[in-house]
């Protein structure tokens, strides 16, 4: 079973982490868990390595979710996918390093984080 990581602060009722949470039961996949903080993911990570993370790129004032993938992709070589509000087209310039393989604009169709999903793990699901 494909495991997955949500780094993320929307716990809002049918925020990003209830339809990643919807989503991966329905693809049979294993939620490890979900953080918002560095130490909450690292945690995490040293006990299992999820297959992907699905990270929100904003999180808080300290730091943002590219700079957490930057510090993961330094020791583990995840594969990604980032989440954002914003259509920002830099974000391939921002991302080097990093296994960004997929990215999803706020709000979402259901449809497309599980097509987006399926891609990133290479349809092993």
């Amino acid at each position: 079973m494909k495991k997955i990581l949500i780094i993320s602060t929307d716990r809002q009722k049918g925020g990003s982490i209830t339809t990643f949470n919807h989503i991966a039961q329905q693809l049979n996949l294993t939620v490890l868990g979900i953080a918002e903080d560095f130490a909450t993911i690292s945690a995490y990570i040293q006990k299992t390595i999820p297959d992907l993370i699905i990270c929100d790129v904003s999180l808080n004032d300290d730091y943002d979710g590219l700079e957490i993938l930057r510090q993961i992709s330094t020791k583990y070589p995840i594969a990604s996918i980032l989440v954002s509000s914003w259509p920002n087209t830099s974000y391939p310039d921002e991302t080097q390093g990093i296994q960004v393989v997929g990215y999803l604009t706020k709000p979402f169709v259901p449809n497309q984080v599980k097509i987006t999903i399926k891609v990133s793990l290479g349809s092993l699901v």
